[in-house]
Formats: C-alpha cells, sequence, structure tokens
C-alpha cells in the first residue's frame, strides 16, 4: 500500500494481509477518501498501547474492511458498502473512542452517511 494514501504514518497498513491489502484497494476504488478517514481516526482514537503501539489502529482497520468485505459478499449497494464500512471501524473502538469517527468523517462522507438513514418517522406506531 503506497505511503501517499496515508501521510500521517498512523496506519500499520504493512501489517495487512494480502487479502485485507487487496479489499483496501478496492475500498479506496469505491470511496477514495476510505484511507484519509482510517488515518484520521486512528489520530483521534487509537493511541498506542501495550506491546504493540499500532495494535488498536490495525484492529480498527481490520474490523472496518471485513464489515465491507462482508457487505460486499452480500450484494449490499454502494452506500451499504460504506456505511458498513464505518459501522465496523466504529465498533472497533472502544466505547469512550467512538465519537471520533463521526469528528474525522469529511462532510461528502457525512452526506453520503445521511442518505442511509431511514426517513425521519413523525408519526406514532402501534
Amino acid at each position: 500500500m503506497p505511503h501517499r494514501r496515508d501521510p500521517t504514518g498512523a496506519l500499520p497498513l504493512s501489517a495487512l494481509s494480502r487479502a485485507d491489502a487487496r479489499t483496501l484497494r478496492t475500498l479506496e476504488l469505491e470511496w477514495p477518501d476510505a484511507v484519509g478517514l482510517l488515518a484520521r481516526v486512528a489520530l483521534l482514537a487509537c493511541p498506542p498501547s501495550g506491546d504493540d503501539p499500532a495494535e488498536p489502529a490495525l484492529a480498527m482497520v481490520r474490523a472496518g474492511i471485513a464489515a465491507y468485505r462482508r457487505a460486499r459478499r452480500d450484494g449490499e449497494d454502494d452506500l451499504a458498502r460504506f456505511a458498513a464500512f464505518v459501522d465496523g471501524i466504529t465498533l472497533a473502538l472502544a466505547r469512550r473512542h467512538q465519537y471520533c469517527v463521526a469528528r474525522a468523517l469529511t462532510e461528502p462522507q457525512r452526506r453520503v452517511l445521511a442518505r442511509r438513514l431511514p426517513p425521519r418517522q413523525t408519526y406514532s406506531v402501534g
């Protein structure tokens, strides 16, 4: 994975398996700032810890890739695949750091995810 995609150096992309690296490249083709989102989240929410300082960021990256891969395998549309990726990285973070994903999203990414939300229900059901 070229370094130019992660100018922050916060992501241990060289530790990814070939399959994960290939999936990440596909994700980047569909959503060009996906690695940028991962890098921004890693800077905000993945402080180095323990014996392997890159492990929290690597776990987050792998979780996002796995969620995206499942959505692709299930035949989900493009927007649903991106939403699955964002959900995957969010759920991989400690609860106290999950808000960092929202802070790291770009405005275009926010608009895309907003289109995936169900319409606001203004009536009572039941």
